[in-house]
């Protein structure tokens, strides 16, 4: 789990093994795209905590910051840090109150 977790293996097929007769095939990330680390070396690590939350946004519509944490596992101060960068940005409006929900959300524009 941690290892596709880090991005380091991926699926790449399905076996009929083990009692259900369907497993996952998992290969090594650089078999399956070798210019991948070429291609990541010039993005900042910032930039793509910020385009993951951007997509992550816009997929769900709107999260809460508890939501980010559980999902990513990011430190606190690096969650709050890419939030804050990305609201001064306008790309996110944060303090949103939800409908029969608790708490603050953020969300992207689009779907204020």
């Amino acid at each position: 789990m941690y290892l596709q977790e880090d991005f380091k293996i991926l699926p790449v097929g399905i076996s009929q093994a083990g009692g259900w007769r369907y497993a996952f095939i998992y290969d090594l990330v650089p078999r399956h795209f070798p210019d991948l680390i070429e291609q990541a070396r010039n993005i900042q690590e910032s930039e793509a905590r910020e385009k993951l939350i951007l997509v992550y946004l816009a997929s769900v519509g709107a999260a809460q910051i508890t939501d980010l944490r559980k999902l990513f596992r990011w430190d606190k101060p690096q969650l709050l840090n890419t939030i804050n960068t990305l609201e001064s940005s306008n790309q996110i409006t944060g303090g949103l109150k939800a409908a029969e929900q608790t708490g603050e959300w953020i969300a992207i524009p689009e779907v204020l």
